[in-house]
């Protein structure tokens, strides 16, 4: 009998989906879940997560549970002989954690060695990852029973949808439904309501968060100051968020200003994603809370310069969205990760500007 014959006979399949990180790609991994969701509603779906990513999916109407798993550091153990032996104990936790949920079918987004041994350890009878080609660690397929060769170009949310052609699915809505809780809304509404008076105004709202993983993708910390000056002079909102690490930067900024705007630090997601549900415009690299936005159908302006596959591949999903992709990106300065910014430094602020305004409609 084959896999889609099995699921189809089932009365509620138990599935589990494997995307353990980062905050970006499990955003753009929550079409899969939503499409799933739909094709088999009395479906049981679980996802396999990192812990820091846990909140972001607490609360999805889709899912039936969120299995937090610290898998972080395997990667650098297993290129440590010595450490092997730790590797092989986690791998035997990680059986222990996962016994007894039984799983009937386990789609593995990541493609890593790690995210292909969880979807193994769950028991699942199928396990539905990428063609070796296709998986950020070739190795991972081994753990598969079922592959699937993705689109060689496209977003990435395409290329993850596309694993559920194995399922007898050619056609879904791209959907995200990221949960927002009513005390992280609760709090939003009333740390605007500090600083701004609330948001019931005719004054659009609009949050700028200069920081990114990489210094190679940040926009330059001067550009952002010419920005924020020019957009103090309009009838707008501005707030600056940032998160761990990220305090030099952000009072870098504000230094620069003439008036300081307000700072929202070191949010948890809960939170964030509900600070970000109420701009109107949010300014961001190729960073996290920029796909959480977008995830959430807020439009964007994005700054993008050495990132591999460019924002065709990685950028926010949508027709509403503009982005700046440096024309000396990788190409220019030969180098992934450019120290010098000098792929940022080509996107001006004066063409960012207008298209912020226009975005603003002002």
């Amino acid at each position: 009998m084959s896999m889609l014959t099995t699921l189809e006979a089932m009365r509620s399949p138990r599935i589990a989906i494997v995307k353990l990180s980062s905050l970006g790609d499990v955003l753009h991994a929550l079409p899969v879940l939503c499409a799933l969701k739909e094709r088999w509603p009395h479906s049981r779906i679980s996802w396999l997560v990192e812990p820091q990513f846990q909140e972001l999916l607490q609360g999805h109407e889709d899912l039936c549970r969120v299995i937090p798993l610290p898998l972080k550091d395997w990667r650098r153990r297993l290129k440590t002989p010595a450490q092997w032996g730790q590797v092989r104990r986690a791998v035997a936790r990680l059986r222990r954690q996962l016994q007894g949920y039984e799983f009937d079918l386990a789609l593995d987004l990541q493609g890593l060695i790690k995210s292909g041994v969880a979807s193994l350890a769950g028991g699942a009878r199928y396990r539905l990852g990428f063609h070796p080609v296709a998986c950020r660690e070739s190795l991972a397929a081994l753990f598969y029973n079922r592959w699937v060769r993705p689109p060689r170009s496209g977003h990435v949310i395409e290329k993850n949808l596309s694993l559920l052609r194995a399922l007898g699915m050619d056609s879904w809505r791209v959907r995200f439904k990221v949960p927002l809780s009513e005390a992280a809304c609760r709090w939003a509404d009333e740390w605007l309501a500090e600083r701004f008076g609330g948001r019931g105004g005719p004054r659009p709202l609009v949050l700028l968060h200069p920081g990114t993983r990489w210094q190679s993708k940040c926009w330059p910390q001067e550009y952002y100051v010419q920005l924020i000056r020019c957009l103090q002079e309009r009838p707008l909102d501005l707030l600056l968020s940032g998160g761990p690490g990220e305090e030099a930067l952000l009072a870098g900024i504000n230094g620069g200003l003439r008036r300081e705007a307000p700072l929202a630090l070191g949010l948890g997601l809960g939170r964030l994603a509900a600070l970000l549900a109420r701009c109107d415009l949010v300014l961001a690299g190729d960073t996290g809370p920029l796909h959480l936005a977008a995830a959430l159908g807020r439009p964007t302006v994005s700054f993008y310069g050495p990132t591999l596959g460019g924002p065709a591949r990685n950028g926010p999903y949508g027709s509403q969205h503009v982005v700046f992709y440096s024309p000396l990106s990788c190409r220019g300065c030969g180098r992934r990760y450019c120290e010098k910014l000098r792929c940022m430094r080509a996107i001006e602020v004066p063409q960012v500007l207008a298209a912020v305004l226009e975005r603003l409609g002002l």
